[in-house]
């Protein structure tokens, strides 16, 4: 058990307590945005997915480079 100061326990329990959360669920979730994705790079569930996601998103940089050079060409039909 974790024993919290009265006023960020307070604090911790208004924030749950609007969000809709337990006080346990907002406590992960704001460790979850603190660690962010250091914590995900470290943990090696998380490689496949990332390496996936950058996969993603290169091919989608890739495409819309391309869309801008057509906008251009378009723009510019000399």
């Amino acid at each position: 058990m974790i024993r919290f100061p009265l006023g960020i326990y307070e604090a911790l329990w208004n924030s749950a307590q609007n969000e809709g959360r337990s006080f346990n669920a907002e406590i992960l979730h704001r460790l979850a945005q603190t660690l962010g994705e250091d914590f995900a790079a470290e943990q090696p569930a998380a490689q496949p997915v990332l390496a996936e996601m950058l996969a993603q998103m290169r091919e989608q940089t890739g495409l819309l480079r391309e869309l801008v050079e057509l906008a251009r060409d378009a723009a510019n039909p000399d």
